[in-house]
C-alpha cells in the first residue's frame, strides 16, 4: 500500500475551520509517524504528536468529504516528493490533505519555483542540496566498501590473498569516509559549498570491484555535476505527469485527500 493523493470535495455543510483543524491533525500524525520516509529529510525534525493515541482526524475528515472514485482519481505523492530541485520543506509539507481552494496556489507556487530553477535561479540552494545528497550517499556507500576492504586484509580466503585484492583494499582504505555536507534550509543563506573531487573514490571503487568476487562488489551512486543534477530532475517524467494530474484536479474543482 502506498501513500496517495485522491481527488475529493468537502461536503457542503462542513465549516472550513473544522476541516482545517482536522487536516492539521492528520498531517501532524502522518509526519510524526512517517516523516522520515526520505532519510535525507531527517534534519527537518518531527512535529510533536502522541503516537500512543489512536488517531481520529483522518476518519473524521473522511466522513466529511466525497471521494472521487473514477479511474485515475489518485496518484502517488512520491511522484512529486521525489523531485529534488523542490525544497525538502515543501515536499514533506505536501504530505497532507489539501482543500480545493488551496490547490491553485499550491500548484502555482510549485510551477513558479520550477520555472525559476529553469531560469538559473536558486543556484546556491541547489548546489548546497546537491552537495548534501552526494556526500550523504557516498558516506553510506563508502562505509560498506571500507568494511569489505578491511575484511580482505584480515581473512585468508584464496581470492582475498590475491595481490590485486590487497592493492585494491589499500586504495580504498587510503580514502577517508567522506564528511556529509550540511543540508540547506529553504529561505536561509546556505553554507558555501567547497569544491570536492570525488574522482579518487570512483577510481578506488572501480579498482575494488575489478578484483572482488560476487557478494563483495559494491556500487557508488553516480556522481553528477550540479548542472546534470538539475537537468535530470527537471526532465523527470514523474514530475510532468504529476503536474498534469494536479492541473486537471484543479480545473475540475477537486482537493486532495491524503490516503495512507
Amino acid at each position: 500500500m502506498g501513500i496517495d493523493w485522491i481527488r475529493m470535495r468537502p461536503r457542503h455543510d462542513d465549516a472550513r475551520l473544522l476541516l482545517m483543524e482536522l487536516i492539521k491533525g492528520q498531517a501532524d500524525q502522518f509526519t510524526a509517524a512517517h516523516g522520515m520516509l526520505w532519510p535525507d529529510w531527517d534534519f527537518l525534525g518531527l512535529p510533536e504528536y502522541d503516537l500512543h493515541e489512536v488517531p481520529t482526524e483522518g476518519q473524521q475528515l473522511l466522513a466529511r468529504i466525497e471521494i472521487d472514485d473514477r479511474a485515475e482519481s489518485c496518484i502517488r505523492v512520491s511522484r512529486f516528493s521525489a523531485i529534488e530541485v523542490i525544497p525538502a520543506e515543501w515536499r514533506r509539507a505536501a504530505y497532507r490533505t489539501h482543500l480545493p481552494d488551496e490547490v491553485p496556489d499550491l500548484l502555482d507556487t510549485w510551477i513558479r519555483h520550477l520555472d525559476e530553477v529553469r531560469q538559473g535561479r536558486h543556484l546556491a540552494y541547489l548546489a548546497a542540496w546537491h552537495a548534501y545528497l552526494t556526500s550523504r550517499a557516498l558516506e553510506e556507500e563508502w562505509k560498506v566498501i571500507r568494511s569489505y576492504a578491511v575484511a580482505a586484509l584480515h581473512r585468508t580466503n584464496a581470492w582475498m590473498r590475491k595481490p590485486g585484492v590487497a592493492e585494491a583494499s589499500e586504495q580504498v582504505l587510503n580514502l577517508p569516509v567522506p564528511a556529509v555536507s550540511p543540508p540547506p534550509h529553504w529561505g536561509a543563506t546556505p553554507a558555501e559549498v567547497l569544491p570536492t573531487d570525488w574522482t579518487p573514490y570512483v577510481e578506488a571503487a572501480a579498482a575494488w570491484n575489478s578484483q572482488a568476487r560476487s557478494g563483495y562488489r559494491t556500487r557508488l551512486t553516480p556522481i553528477r555535476s550540479v548542472e546534470e543534477f538539475v537537468a535530470d530532475e527537471l526532465a523527470s517524467a514523474d514530475l510532468g505527469d504529476c503536474l498534469a494530474w494536479l492541473g486537471k484536479a484543479e480545473s475540475e474543482g477537486y482537493g486532495l485527500w491524503l490516503d495512507y
